[in-house]
């Protein structure tokens, strides 16, 4: 079994802010698109995450393209 221990190595300011933006993320967007009641509020934050979604993976692509020239 595996032991992770948490330590300040972890949390190097690209690390906070990696966790920062995920859980903004998270909370603003991944569950209102799952949990919400209302269906509009389901539909907003889902266009919103494939619109995120997609730029994330142009923004890879391109990042791709620039290492491998």
């Amino acid at each position: 079994m595996a032991v992770v221990v948490w330590s300040a190595e972890f949390l190097t300011p690209f690390g906070t802010l990696f966790l920062v933006m995920f859980l903004l993320l998270f909370a603003g967007v991944i569950v209102p698109a799952v949990w919400s009641h209302h269906r509009h509020r389901r539909n907003a934050a889902h266009r919103v995450l494939v619109l995120l979604l997609h730029s994330a993976r142009d923004v890879l692509a391109a990042l791709r393209r620039a290492l491998t020239r």
